[in-house]
């Protein structure tokens, strides 16, 4: 899925509509998010920006093969990880000698020397700007403390219009990783990378995982033909001079 010019326009902050429509014209089945980000980083150097989870669950994905950093380590030319949860690294480091993970804080730039000396293919940001409080500044600043050395990213994050979602408003509920400060929509997602230095090019609806049993090819089915109600966005942005007249968002401040 391309936005048209217009909607670009709107979200470089060039135009203003307080009623803007945006149009989704995403066709053809559902790809899994996992899939879908191996597809486009297979054979290539690759940064898996937040790459651990919880301790308690990396054992079991790892059991059950589908830890994703493993994953793509193994489809990658080269994987280097990048967490600032020393624990984490520590424990796969010593549980499963996985040593292609580096401590790096792209807030404030310490660690980044360890992997800003060379070119990288795409940094890979999956299910972590929903974690972080000013998702423009910390994309700013992995643009700014990547030194130009990454040309390109692949953004994943929670799509506010899921289904379960929807179907939660009919039972007034939220259910929600208490963790998260945003949903995103396709369109502020696109304002967040325009904003911070980041040219999208692809933003597509998928699922995660894949569809288990009959129950979940239907639902599958469902949101192939209604792609706004899939799990997830994946975006994908090259890098982008900002305009001189507007200051970065680093100089903006937090």
């Amino acid at each position: 899925m391309k936005f048209p010019e217009r909607i670009n326009e709107h979200a470089r902050g060039e135009k203003f509509d307080n009623l803007l429509v945006i149009p989704i014209t995403q066709t053809g089945a559902i790809n899994g998010r996992e899939d879908a980000i191996t597809a486009m980083t297979a054979g290539k150097r690759i940064l898996h920006v937040g790459c651990l989870d919880h301790i308690p669950l990396i054992d079991e994905k790892i059991k059950s093969g589908i830890w994703f950093h493993k994953i793509l380590t193994d489809s990658a030319e080269t994987c280097l990880g990048i967490d600032i949860n020393q624990e984490g690294i520590d424990y796969v480091r010593n549980s499963y000698d996985v040593t292609n993970i580096i401590n790096a804080n792209l807030m404030t730039g310490e660690g980044c020397e360890q992997f800003n000396t060379q070119d990288w293919d795409i940094a890979i940001f999956g299910e972590v700007l929903e974690h972080i409080d000013n998702p423009v500044f910390f994309l700013s600043q992995f643009r700014k403390f990547s030194q130009g050395r990454v040309k390109s990213i692949i953004v994943t994050v929670p799509n506010a219009f899921r289904r379960a979602n929807v179907l939660g408003t009919f039972r007034s509920r939220e259910r929600v990783n208490s963790d998260h400060f945003y949903w995103f929509t396709p369109y502020t997602l696109l304002r967040v990378l325009f904003q911070s230095g980041w040219h999208t090019r692809t933003l597509e609806h998928c699922q995660f995982g894949k569809p288990q049993g009959i129950i979940g090819r239907m639902k599958w089915a469902v949101i192939s033909r209604w792609p706004m109600l899939a799990d997830d966005l994946v975006a994908t942005a090259d890098l982008e001079a900002i305009d001189s007249k507007k200051p970065a968002a680093e100089d903006r401040g937090r």
